[in-house]
């Protein structure tokens, strides 16, 4: 896929594009949450580091959608709602910190239900 050699070469846009079609299938690709989370990483690192670029997605929504590949787990990646939990705490803090009440507190809901499925399996 020539959008995946962009995204290896660090281009930001070709990162989040790679990402989202791993996630969702997009442009034929086969799903794969596996290689889906290792893009969205890269592209939060990248945009974290360009803080001063004008990045696609706030970093938040995409811990977010970590979070919740995590949460259902499936196409190549292991359902671990421990990591879900997690991530979905790092989101929703993230989220708060950039004014975004309304979407942390589903964040930090969304934690405490993941957790509370951890608590029933440990049961």
């Amino acid at each position: 896929m020539y959008m995946e050699k962009a995204a290896k070469h660090g281009t930001i846009t070709a990162i989040l594009n790679v990402a989202q079609a791993y996630h969702s299938g997009l442009y034929g690709v086969e799903k794969n949450w596996v290689k889906a989370e290792k893009y969205y990483r890269k592209y939060t690192e990248c945009s974290s580091a360009c803080s001063d670029m004008d990045t696609h997605a706030p970093t938040y929504q995409i811990l977010g959608k970590i979070a919740e590949m995590y949460q259902h787990g499936g196409h190549n990646l292991n359902k671990d709602p421990l990591k879900s939990g997690e991530l979905y705490t790092e989101a929703a803090e993230a989220a708060m910190s950039a004014m975004n009440g309304r979407l942390a507190n589903k964040w930090f809901m969304l934690a405490e239900e993941v957790w509370a499925e951890c608590e029933e399996d440990e049961e």
